[in-house]
């Protein structure tokens, strides 16, 4: 009851805001321009609270129950819709169904857990969908703006084809990923082997230790095998080699369950296998060692040569190419620079060294330079150049350190590693012998201080396995990982130890001749700057001087073109020169130190760059001006 006078009391101050609008506007007609608007915007006011007022009232007139009705909320489409959606009908169900079983060994070989009638039901759906949405657009688009907007009819066919796509790129890193893990964890398996533990066991040991990080899923795969469809260890370990893409895996678990079942000595198999395994990393680095050099001349040839083939066309014809250069710095060279750094990337043995930078000062950094160079020089590419430097710097420089770390880190560890073995021969248990290694011998300022912090845990009566004594370097990880499971099962044998000790000191070996190799594309890389620097001055020079001999037909045909070089020619030119420097120094970074990270050569090269754009420009008008005035 008061509900529904409190609504009549409402009715009543609305009716009274209607007739002052009247009122208002009534008299705005007469005296004032303004007056009208009022009185509308109040007349709305009344009808509105008008409107509102008949739909309360009738609503308070129905009496209502004293259960309250479910409320249906609308939820967003889900995977379950879809599946429910495909699953209705029929055809759409059949055509699924047929399509995820055909799907079901890449699947397999994918190691991906789930349902593939699922996973493709969840992609048919949205195939279905987009085909009602982007045909009706694609033609209206096609008929009022242009036809190239029929291509959008292929957005269904390329989600139909998604499911599969996906998978054979899952399958493809599953491949990939554990390919320099698989000696490693050999080692370790023989090692463990030796003293009774099965390679199941060796398996089930590194989940969530954080070393061999592709390997865990293995790992995981082979124990939801045992423990929940209650395979036995053999047949488990069978059954994920025999859909597994790796070769190298799949002969090394098939391998290894065919020895078993011969009653053959599987530890002896271990030590051959990885024995073998390491054979085949070595010359990995040593292929790469050999393909970064061609490597190099392909980097060099495509952001030297090419950029000087475009300068030079520029300059002859200055007014129309500023739109190709233009083109060429903001999405050619950046396609250039994508398409070859996964070609590096794909042929690069993997490593996983811990190297963080701090992106957000260097962010700030960058921004900082950028706005301040603008300010005071007013000059695009200068200010480009002065951002990047100034993050390069910032984030590079804490890079730089790390790197130092991991490589002093690596330096010692082969010696180390081969002190522990002849510890190990005469008779030391390893935990004794890292003690006594730590007291007596010394590698470099970084590794002893590693080693000591180590000796100083155990001394206090830790198991190595316990010790915290985090590094960078993912070699040393594992050494140090596989020396703690050495003095945890009480075992080892000298072999597998040597083998480790070997193993890591040809990789040491390796990556300091792939560098000591790439020195030569390390110096090219500096000149790039300088020689692209001295070709744009070069040709600004030449056509103003001939523009000087010829000033009396610099109306006739293309003298006219040559006549006047633009300002904004020389400024495209400059960022050419400064994008070629960022994007090659991104790429040496990444070929020669395996990770594009050290952003300290892409402020060395930009500044170089710099450099040499002022002292170029500088130079060589004052040596074309001393030619010309120069009489015998």
């Amino acid at each position: 009851m008061r509900f529904r006078i409190l609504l009549l009391v409402n009715l009543a101050f609305f009716i009274f805001w209607g007739f002052v609008g009247v009122v208002y506007i009534i008299l705005g007609i007469v005296r004032s321009v303004f007056a009208p608007i009022v009185g509308y915007v109040f007349l709305g006011l009344s009808v509105g609270g008008i409107m509102n007022f008949i739909y309360y009232y009738k609503s308070s007139l129905v009496e209502k129950p004293l259960v309250k009705k479910a409320v249906v909320r609308v939820r967003p489409i889900s995977e379950e819709y879809a599946i429910k959606f495909i699953s209705k009908n029929k055809r759409l169900q059949v055509f699924a169904k047929k399509y995820s079983m055909g799907m079901a060994e890449d699947f397999l070989k994918a190691g991906i857990i789930g349902s593939p009638y699922i996973y493709v039901s969840k992609y048919l759906f949205f195939t279905f969908i987009s085909m009602f949405i982007t045909l009706p657009i694609a033609i209206i688009l096609a008929i009022l703006i242009h036809p190239v907007f029929l291509s959008l009819v292929s957005i269904p066919a390329i989600l139909f084809y998604i499911p599969r796509m996906r998978i054979k790129n899952e399958t493809g890193n599953r491949r990939r990923e554990i390919e320099d893990e698989i000696p490693f964890f050999t080692i370790y398996a023989s090692i463990m082997q030796s003293v009774g533990l099965s390679l199941y066991n060796s398996f089930v040991s590194i989940i969530n230790k954080n070393i061999f990080k592709r390997l865990e899923h293995e790992a995981l795969l082979i124990k939801r095998n045992v423990e929940f469809f209650y395979r036995d260890q053999v047949t488990a370990l069978e059954e994920i080699a025999r859909t597994h893409p790796n070769e190298k895996f799949k002969t090394l678990l098939l391998g290894y369950t065919s020895e078993w079942r011969a009653g053959g000595d599987v530890s002896a198999y271990l030590d051959a296998k990885a024995d073998d395994l390491l054979h085949e990393m070595r010359f990995r680095y040593q292929h790469y060692a050999n393909f970064a050099t061609d490597i190099g001349e392909f980097v060099i040839s495509l952001f030297f040569v090419l950029p000087l083939l475009i300068l030079t066309s520029a300059f002859i014809y200055p007014s129309a190419s500023i739109t190709t250069l233009s083109i060429v710095v903001a999405v050619v060279q950046p396609l250039l620079v994508v398409a070859s750094y996964m070609i590096i990337n794909a042929s690069q043995p993997k490593n996983y060294d811990m190297i963080e930078g701090n992106i957000i000062f260097a962010i700030i950094s960058g921004i900082i330079g950028l706005l301040t160079a603008f300010l005071a020089y007013g000059s695009s590419w200068l200010a480009f150049a002065s951002g990047v430097i100034a993050s390069s710097v910032v984030y590079g420089t804490g890079i730089m350190i790390q790197k130092k770390e991991i490589d002093m880190t690596e330096k010692a560890l082969p010696q180390f590693l081969r002190d522990i073995t002849e510890y190990r021969k005469m008779g030391y248990d390893l935990a004794r012998a890292i003690m006594k290694i730590a007291g007596e011998n010394t590698y470099n300022t970084i590794f002893d201080a590693y080693i000591k912090g180590i000796a100083k845990q155990l001394e206090l009566g830790l198991p190595l396995k316990e010790v915290k004594m985090p590094t960078r370097s993912w070699i040393t990880r594992i050494s140090m990982f596989l020396l703690a499971e050495i003095v945890e099962s009480g075992g080892g044998s000298i072999s597998a130890l040597e083998a480790l000790t070997n193993f890591t000191n040809q990789v040491y070996i390796i990556k300091k001749e792939t560098k000591s190799s790439m020195r030569l594309y390390e110096a090219l890389a500096v000149f790039t700057p300088i020689g692209l620097s001295f070709a744009i001055s070069l040709m600004s020079s030449l056509m103003s001087a001939f523009t000087t001999i010829t000033s009396t037909a610099t109306q006739i045909g293309i003298l006219s073109e040559l006549s006047h070089i633009p300002q904004s020619l020389i400024d495209i030119s400059n960022m050419m020169v400064i994008t070629s420097s960022v994007f090659l120094a991104i790429l040496t970074a990444k070929t020669i130190d395996f990770t594009a990270k050290n952003t300290i050569k892409i402020a060395i090269l930009t500044s170089t760059a710099i450099i040499s754009i002022f002292t170029m420009n500088t130079l060589i008008p004052q040596l074309f001006k001393s030619i010309l005035t120069f009489t015998p």
